[in-house]
This record gives structure tokens, sequence and C-alpha cells, in this order.
């Protein structure tokens, strides 16, 4: 009888099957809920790192100026909708680095305007080689970079051939126009 009964919610409910991932702004609202007013306005950038099991990332790390802490920065990591860790240091968003941590080189959150799932759409449509491959994992990264007038979404894409994941470049994104400010990617690596 239960497993009738389980078997039923599924087939009017398959939605419970499979869990959606979070977006970057969905999980920035729960980052915003643990810091104080004053830091929650300065964001230094966002972090999704690759999921072993998911397309787009399962948890995402949001870096804030915090005028109370050492560093001046301090890390919020949230996954499954909740705050997973607060800490302070020294942080990098991957391969941009940000240091000093100044007040000046933050992003004001309420001006994003392009979620992460809305980069990755706009960044797959403007090329149509994505169509030619099978997408493993991307990982995210939102910072202000030198020489561009927004913020930009930084996507690093890895794609499947045969069981092997293999990195085909990356595509970055504004965060408040959309403009595709970049792309290097090289699909010979994935193609069937």
């Amino acid at each position: 009888m239960i497993r009738f009964f389980f078997l039923s919610v599924l087939l009017f409910y398959p939605c419970l099957l499979v869990a959606k991932t979070p977006t970057a702004f969905e999980a920035l609202k729960v980052a915003e809920k643990q810091l104080d007013p004053e830091s929650k306005q300065y964001l230094y950038g966002i972090i999704g790192e690759r999921s072993p099991t998911t397309l787009t990332p399962v948890s995402w790390q949001f870096i804030y100026w915090n005028p109370h802490t050492w560093s001046h920065s301090q890390q919020v990591t949230v996954a499954g909708g909740q705050v997973t860790q607060i800490k302070d240091g020294l942080f990098s968003l991957g391969n941009l680095h940000l240091l000093p941590y100044k007040k000046e080189n933050t992003i004001q959150p309420s001006k994003l305007k392009v979620d992460s799932n809305r980069a990755l759409d706009i960044a797959i449509k403007s090329n149509e080689m994505f169509r030619t491959v099978k997408l493993s994992t991307v990982t995210f990264r939102l910072a202000s970079l030198k020489g561009y007038e927004e913020p930009c979404w930084i996507m690093d894409f890895f794609a499947d051939k045969n069981g092997f994941e293999h990195s085909i470049g990356y595509v970055m994104v504004g965060a408040i126009t959309a403009r595709v400010y970049k792309m290097k990617l090289n699909f010979s690596k994935v193609l069937h």
C-alpha cells in the first residue's frame, strides 16, 4: 500500500525525482540573511564550483567586504538552501585574485541583472557548436575585471566524450547587460 502511494505521488509530481539546483541569485538571498546590512551591499564575487552530479553547481560561495574582519573579507557558502560555512580570510575567485580587499573593488548585488542560469543560457546560445557536444559540468565565477565596464560571469565548460570529461574553454557574459564579452572554446577534444 505504501509503495503504491509513493508511485502515485511520483506519477503526478515527477519533479520530486530530481532536485533543482539553485541559481547563484537564489543562493545569494540565503547568504545575505547571515550578513550585517553594511557588508551585504559589498560583494567581491561569486564562485560556483563543479558538481560531480549535476551540470550546474549545487553550492555557491559568496565573498563579501567586511570591515570587522582582519582581512576585510568574509566568505559565505550556501548549499541545499542553507548556509553551510562562514569564514574570514584571504580568498580568490579561481585565478582571479582580488587582493588587497578594498571596498571600492566590490559589486552592489542590487545592480546585478543576469543570474547564473541566464548567463549559461546566453553562453550556450552564442555558439552553435554547443549543440554537438554533451556538457558535463560548468563552473561559474562572477567578478569585476579590469577593462570591463560591468561585473562578468566567467563560465568554464566541461564536456564528456566516451566517459571522459574534457575542458572545452570559457565564455564571459556581462552580469548587467547580458553581453557576451569573450569566448575561448575548443570543441575538437569532445566531438564524436
